[in-house]
C-alpha cells in the first residue's frame, strides 16, 4: 500500500508538471503571436518607423531572419510563429503567424500571413499588408471578400495603409492569436480575424466594414 501511494503521488506529480509546462507553452505562444502584432500595428502608425522596425527586431531578436536580398539601404525581415509542437499530437492543426517587414527604397510594407493546415484538407488563410504609402496608394482600405454574402470562407485578404481611420486599422490587426492553440483549430477566416469578417446564418460570410473593394450593390438589402 505504502508502494502504490508512492506510485500515485509520481503520477499525480507528473501529470501536474505536464498540465504546467503545456500552459506555460500555450501562453508562450499567444503572447509571442500578440507582440508580433501589436508591433506591426505600432509601425502602421508611428511617425517613425526606423525605430519600429529596431523594436521589432530587438524585441524577437533570436526569431527574426534577414531576407536573402537584404542591401546596406534595403532589407526584408520575417518572424515565424507556430504550433509546431501542439500539432505533433494530432489534436492541434499546425498553425503559422509568418510577420514580414521589408523597407525598400525608403518605404516600408509589413505583411501578416496567418493560417491553419489541417491534416488532409485546405486551411483558412487571412492576409494581412499594411503599406507605407501615404499618397501613392490607389486604395486605403480593401477587404476581399466583401460585402453582405460571399461563399468564399477560407481566404482572406485586408489592405490598408496610413490614410485609413482608426477603427479599420483596429479591426485589420485584431487577429484572434488563441487559434494557434485553439483545440480543432479555428474554421474560417471570420473566426480568425472577427472584425473584419462574421459567419452568416447560410454558411456564407460577410463583411462587418466598408471598404474601398465594395461595388454599389454589396450592401443592398
Amino acid at each position: 500500500m505504502h508502494r502504490f501511494g508512492k506510485v500515485a503521488v509520481a503520477v499525480v506529480s507528473l501529470a501536474l508538471a505536464s498540465c504546467i509546462a503545456l500552459a506555460s507553452y500555450i501562453f508562450a505562444i499567444r503572447r509571442s503571436a500578440s507582440a508580433a502584432v501589436a508591433a506591426v500595428r505600432e509601425m502602421a502608425v508611428s511617425s517613425d518607423p526606423d525605430t519600429a522596425l529596431r523594436d521589432f527586431k530587438q524585441k524577437f531578436a533570436n526569431g527574426v531572419r534577414e531576407s536573402a536580398w537584404c542591401t546596406p539601404s534595403d532589407c526584408g525581415y520575417e518572424l515565424s510563429i507556430t504550433n509546431r509542437w501542439l500539432s505533433a499530437s494530432r489534436l492541434f492543426p499546425y498553425t503559422e503567424m509568418l510577420v514580414r517587414i521589408s523597407h525598400v527604397r525608403g518605404l516600408y510594407i509589413a505583411n501578416i500571413d496567418y493560417r491553419v493546415a489541417p491534416r488532409g484538407a485546405d486551411g483558412p488563410v487571412v492576409h494581412v499588408q499594411w503599406d507605407d504609402c501615404a499618397t501613392e496608394c490607389v486604395e486605403n482600405f480593401s477587404i476581399n471578400p466583401h460585402g453582405r454574402s460571399s461563399s468564399n470562407t477560407h481566404n482572406g485578404i485586408v489592405e490598408l495603409n496610413r490614410n485609413v481611420t482608426p477603427k479599420q486599422r483596429e479591426a485589420a490587426f485584431a487577429l484572434k492569436v488563441n487559434c494557434l492553440t485553439k483545440f480543432g483549430g479555428c474554421q474560417g477566416i471570420a473566426e480568425m480575424l472577427p472584425q473584419i469578417w462574421k459567419q452568416n446564418g447560410d454558411g456564407t460570410i460577410a463583411s462587418r466594414l466598408r471598404s474601398d473593394s465594395d461595388a454599389s450593390g454589396d450592401w443592398t438589402q
